[in-house]
């Protein structure tokens, strides 16, 4: 092997296993999400034979990748955080591969190393999260829908549209970018000779003639990769059974009304949070530099990024951050594109060349990561409530009932004081959303009881005399008056009161011991004792 060759491909191995460190290195640093614990969940349950789509809410992929990996559920979150992490590496394997097609081996290597570091990756494939893996399944695609555009065979067809169905499978949000890839790839990159003399209605359809076989095969093979989902989900509706398919809730059921004025306002702050101000510039230069040399191969990319923001940009009620991240790995290619034709740029012989050019380069990068990047990826390791993300981000992952944060700190803390009763445990009630996923965790001599409406299976608290909650709740606390009891209560999302006495009993007294905060402001988790009077 030649000394050169050897040495990218040392470059490349050290730059893949950045990437996986700083997703896989203290995987549970952060608390668990809730839709963590859905993802884990029906991993499991595929192991006992349920099928994967029977509950997919339009990932279901992930399930079918995580559940070999699946150990108790006291180390589950750890094992499966490291396994996205893992996958993480196909993505930038096939953003490699098509950037070096697409622009040559210097943009490929630009684009995996930014790829490695930027927050708008790293900060979700260190969840259990789907959208990573749609990314690096839908690049994939990408790659064997360039391969058919420049070089048609039914081969790349059939793989294109295996790989199309797959990304679907693994976050329908990307279905778009993944169904219109072969048809972009076709109309962007095809090498299909034309005449000067061709209007652009001759040359639409002179292009679809050229590749029209091309995508029935892939659109069959897309089908057919469906067909073991779309069957039985097919006999279990006729027999009046469920399969949830696609998550309608997310969808904005007010298409284009006047409330969605603000979801619009909050896009472009999306992206400059993850990428920071300085790297949205740039890159905005870089797409336009990238039109200018490569027309072709830059609407490919834009188009492939259009397809998986605007359709969510448009169709969810609440635009998260997470669902625009599919189309980072695109806009690292156009990064590294970018970066190519820069130095490619004849003038830099004045200067001394194209080391000037890449020394500049490298000093904006080295300057990013130092400044932006690398900061964020240590908070993210080491503590990421200090991590400054989007709004919504911030209200799922920290703010919010659904994570871990306040439970985690209560449960620790009752683990170390508490008083253990005739069971030698520390009996603990808890009213809060995520109580029933604590079992993540593993907490010595701690043993909680979640108190919720079991006529509604509300757990949103209420202490009204007579409310079920309260009910239960006044019940445990009698059926344990020789022992000491904890109650950890999570403060109401709705009301944001934080009662003086939780469930008022004649023959109960309420001690408050310890409260805490969730992140950045959110709400109070407060933890209590009682005692029988």
């Amino acid at each position: 092997m030649p000394k050169n060759r050897l040495s990218i491909y040392c470059v490349i191995i050290i730059i893949l296993l950045v990437q996986f460190a700083l997703r896989a290195i203290n995987p549970t640093a952060q608390a668990f999400f809730w839709d963590e614990n859905r993802h884990i969940t029906r991993a499991a349950s595929i192991l006992e034979g349920t099928h994967p789509a029977k509950e997919s809410n339009g990932k279901f992929l992930l399930y079918v990748y995580l559940a070999p990996f699946h150990p108790s559920r006291q180390i589950a979150l750890h094992v499966s955080r490291t396994a996205v992490a893992l996958f993480s590496l196909i993505g930038s394997a096939a953003a490699f591969a098509l950037a070096r097609r697409l622009f040559g081996l210097s943009a490929a290597l630009v684009a995996i190393l930014f790829y490695a570091f930027v927050p708008f990756a790293l900060f979700y494939e260190r969840m259990v999260l789907a959208d990573g893996m749609a990314g690096a399944i839908a690049t994939l695609a990408a790659y064997a829908c360039v391969r058919l555009a420049q070089k048609p065979s039914y081969r790349w067809a059939m793989l294109a549209g295996a790989l199309a169905a797959l990304a679907s499978m693994a976050k329908v949000t990307v279905g778009f970018a993944s169904v219109f890839l072969p048809i972009l790839a076709g109309y962007t990159i095809g090498q299909h000779p034309t005449s000067q003399k061709q209007t652009i209605p001759q040359w639409v359809i002179a292009r679809w003639r050229h590749y029209w076989w091309y995508w029935v095969a892939a659109g069959i093979t897309y089908i057919v990769f469906w067909l073991p989902t779309l069957v039985p989900a097919f006999i279990s509706g006729l027999q009046g059974e469920h399969y949830v398919l696609i998550d309608a809730t997310s969808l904005d059921t007010s298409f284009l009304s006047e409330n969605d004025s603000t979801r619009y306002n909050e896009f472009h702050r999306q992206i400059a949070t993850m990428l920071s101000w300085p790297m949205l510039i740039a890159m905005l230069g870089i797409i336009g530099i990238t039109l200018w040399k490569y027309p072709r191969r830059a609407w490919l990319l834009i188009g492939w990024i259009a397809l998986i923001w605007v359709p969510t940009a448009v169709l969810v009620w609440r635009t998260q951050t997470r669902y625009l991240m599919a189309g980072v790995l695109p806009l690292s290619i156009l990064l590294g594109g970018g970066t190519s034709i820069i130095t490619q740029w004849k003038g830099w012989q004045q200067w001394g060349g194209k080391k000037i050019a890449w020394m500049l380069i490298g000093l904006f990068f080295v300057s990013w990561v130092s400044g932006f990047a690398a900061p964020f990826a240590y908070h993210a390791i080491n503590d990421p409530t200090a991590l400054t993300v989007t709004r919504w981000d911030n209200r799922d992952y920290f703010q919010s009932p659904w994570n871990g944060y306040g439970l985690l700190e209560s449960l620790q803390y009752l683990q170390e004081y508490g008083q253990r009763g005739e069971n030698n445990a520390v009996e603990v009630m808890m009213v809060a959303h995520m109580c029933p996923f604590m079992d993540l965790y593993e907490f010595d001599n701690v043993q909680w009881t979640c108190i919720i409406d079991d006529e509604t299976n509300s757990k949103d608290y209420n202490g009204e005399i007579g409310h079920p909650m309260w009910r239960n709740a006044t019940q445990f606390a009698l059926e344990h008056d020789n022992e000491h009891v904890y109650l950890i209560l999570e403060q109401h999302r709705n009301t944001l009161e934080i009662p003086t006495i939780p469930f008022e009993h004649p023959k109960l007294i309420w001690k408050e011991i310890k409260r805490f905060q969730r992140p950045h402001n959110g709400l109070w988790v407060t933890v209590w004792e009682v005692y029988s009077q």
